[in-house]
């Protein structure tokens, strides 16, 4: 995947602009320890690029940390739609369909 390279509302707490980030990495952004990442990437609350050995090879998507941050905030920054609307544009046709079907539900 590309690095990212649009600035989002939420740039300042995730530092890197790589879009697969390590476990270590988002423990150090979610200020989780290592086990609760894994254990939300095996919940799917963070989506997972993985390897063949799960806890080995596991890469979490940048727009999934970023989400979660967002879903977890207690504050409204002003352009959380835009950082929604920004983050939706890097799903897949499928998954933006069932996105779709959620919103309309």
């Amino acid at each position: 995947m590309p690095a990212v390279t649009e600035q989002t509302a939420f740039d300042f707490l995730v530092p890197f602009t790589k879009e697969l980030l390590r476990p270590d990495e988002v423990a150090e952004i979610l200020r989780y320890d290592r086990d609760t990442v894994y254990a939300l990437a095996e919940n799917g609350k963070l989506e997972v690029h993985q390897g063949d050995a799960f806890r080995s090879h596991v890469r979490i998507t940048r727009r999934s940390v970023i989400a979660r941050l967002a879903e977890t905030a207690r504050y409204q920054p002003a352009e959380f739609l835009q950082t929604l609307f920004t983050l939706s544009r890097r799903l897949t046709p499928d998954q933006r369909a069932e996105l779709i079907k959620l919103l309309s539900a």
